[in-house]
C-alpha cells in the first residue's frame, strides 16, 4: 500500500473482516492493498465486470444496485447501502466470476482494494490468516442472507393484508 495513505490500525482491527487476526497478519493484507479515494456518484464496481479483488469500505457510504431489463428498458434495483467497515466484492473474490451488482459512492469514500489473486496466494501460505478471513467473509454473507430473508418475509406479510 502507498505509505502516504495511512490507515489507522485500531480502526482496521474493529472491522468485522479482520476480527481474530494479529497486527502482523493485517499488515500482510495491507501490503497487497491499495487505498482508493472515490468521489460522490462515482462507480466503484460495475455489474458483470470480471474481477477477483475484495474491497473494504473505510469511510463513506456506497449504494449497491442490480441492473435488470423490464419492457425493453434497463432498470436498477437498489439492494443495500454499505457503511464504514462493510466488505464488498466477496462473491467475485470467492468465485472468480463476474460482479453481481453495481457499487456507486453516495458521498466521498475511502476504500481499501485488496488484490484478490495475491490474497488467495497469501491464504495458501498463511492458513491461519486464510481460515479467519474466510470465516469472517462467511459470517458477513450469512448475516446478509438472514437480513434478506427478514425483508422478504416482511414484504410477503405486508402483501397478504
Amino acid at each position: 500500500m502507498n505509505p502516504n495513505n495511512k490507515i489507522d490500525m485500531d480502526q482496521l482491527r474493529d472491522f468485522e473482516i479482520f476480527q481474530g487476526l494479529m497486527t502482523r497478519e493485517i499488515n500482510i493484507i495491507l501490503e497487497i492493498s491499495q487505498l482508493m479515494s472515490i468521489s460522490a456518484g462515482e462507480d466503484v464496481l460495475k455489474q458483470a465486470e470480471l474481477s477477483m479483488d475484495l474491497f473494504l469500505l473505510i469511510t463513506g457510504r456506497l449504494n449497491v444496485s442490480m441492473a435488470y431489463s423490464s419492457m425493453n428498458a434497463r432498470r436498477f434495483q437498489k439492494i443495500a447501502v454499505l457503511k464504514s467497515g462493510d466488505i464488498f466484492g466477496e462473491i467475485g473474490f470467492l468465485e472468480g466470476k463476474r460482479r453481481s451488482a453495481n457499487i456507486t459512492s453516495i458521498d466521498g469514500s475511502k476504500i481499501l482494494k485488496v488484490d484478490g489473486m495475491k490474497l488467495h496466494e497469501v491464504f495458501e501460505l498463511n492458513q491461519h490468516l486464510g481460515y479467519v478471513m474466510i470465516r469472517n467473509i462467511a459470517l458477513v454473507i450469512a448475516r446478509r442472507l438472514v437480513d434478506i430473508n427478514f425483508q422478504l418475509r416482511n414484504t410477503d406479510q405486508m402483501g397478504s393484508f
